[in-house]
């Protein structure tokens, strides 16, 4: 097979972020129904390097030529809006059917926000660096 696009790499990188993203929601639910918060926290810090690990996969596909830092912003926007989407799905149904409460469904919120923080963070970081070099 040969070199993708940049828009392919992304569109597969996509794919994998929802992959990778239900079956972590799937685990999750049954480390929270089994009540272990080891198991919780383990699968929270596999999922994250798992993702790390996935966007350096297909940011590397993407080439030399690609702006890194953009690079790294797309997929870290990408994910941002797949997870948090999927979370906020997750957390809504289950708080629906009182397996969580709604202090849960807020709690989910407050993820995302600090993880918006973050993609901001990144952003300007970006916008820095590149001024930095104009």
């Amino acid at each position: 097979m040969g070199s993708m696009t940049l828009k392919g790499n992304i569109s597969a990188y996509s794919v994998s972020v929802c992959a990778l993203t239900a079956v972590f929601f799937v685990l999750l639910h049954s480390a929270v129904d089994a009540r272990s918060a080891l198991l919780v926290w383990s699968l929270a810090g596999g999922f994250a390097i798992t993702m790390y690990a996935n966007g350096w996969h297909w940011g590397r596909k993407s080439g030399r030529s690609a702006d890194a830092s953009a690079l790294g912003l797309t997929y870290h926007f990408v994910t941002y809006l797949i997870v948090n989407s999927a979370q906020h799905i997750w957390a809504y149904q289950f708080s629906v059917e009182n397996v969580f409460s709604v202090e849960n469904v807020f709690w989910v919120g407050d993820v995302a926000l600090w993880w918006l923080l973050g993609l901001v963070v990144h952003a300007v970081g970006v916008y820095w660096g590149r001024k930095k070099l104009a």
